[in-house]
C-alpha cells in the first residue's frame, strides 16, 4: 500500500500543475492531466471502473487510486478531513477502490458534483475507526 500511495502522490503532484480542461473520457491520457482540477463523481466512477487492460485505462486507474489514496492520507492526519477512516495496513488498493465505487454508485444522479466528499464518506463507512475516533 505504501508503494501505491507513493506512486499516487507522485502522479498527483505531476498532474496537479498541468492546465485543466474539460473532458468526458477518463481514459483519454491527453485529458488525464486536467482531471485533477474538478474530479466529479461521474469522472472518478468511470476512471475507477475501467476494467480493460490498455495504457489509457491503466492511466485512469492510477489516477483513481492516487485520488483515493490522497484523500485517505488526509483523513489520517490529526487535524485532517472529518470524518475519519482507518484503513487497515495491508488492505489491497482494489478493496479500497471497490468500497468507493460501491458508495459512489448510489450518487450517480449527482454525477456532476465534486467527488472528494463522496470519497470521504465512502472510506468512513467502509473503514470506520474504533474507539470513538472522529
Amino acid at each position: 500500500m505504501k508503494h501505491l500511495l507513493m506512486a499516487g502522490a507522485v502522479v498527483a503532484l505531476a498532474l496537479a500543475g498541468a492546465p485543466a480542461r474539460a473532458q468526458d473520457d477518463p481514459t483519454d491520457t491527453d485529458a488525464a492531466a486536467g482531471m485533477f482540477h474538478d474530479v466529479t463523481i461521474s469522472t472518478l466512477y468511470a476512471a475507477c471502473g475501467s476494467e480493460l487492460i490498455s495504457a489509457a485505462n491503466q492511466a485512469a486507474r492510477l489516477m483513481c487510486d492516487g485520488y483515493i489514496a490522497g484523500i485517505a492520507d488526509l483523513m489520517k492526519m490529526p487535524d485532517g478531513v472529518s470524518p475519519s477512516a482507518c484503513i487497515p495496513a495491508g488492505t489491497a488498493p482494489k478493496a479500497v477502490r471497490f468500497a468507493v465505487l460501491s458508495y459512489l454508485g448510489h450518487d450517480l444522479d449527482h454525477g456532476d458534483w465534486i467527488a472528494a466528499p463522496g470519497v470521504v464518506y465512502a472510506l468512513h463507512e467502509a473503514f470506520p475507526c474504533k474507539g470513538g475516533a472522529k
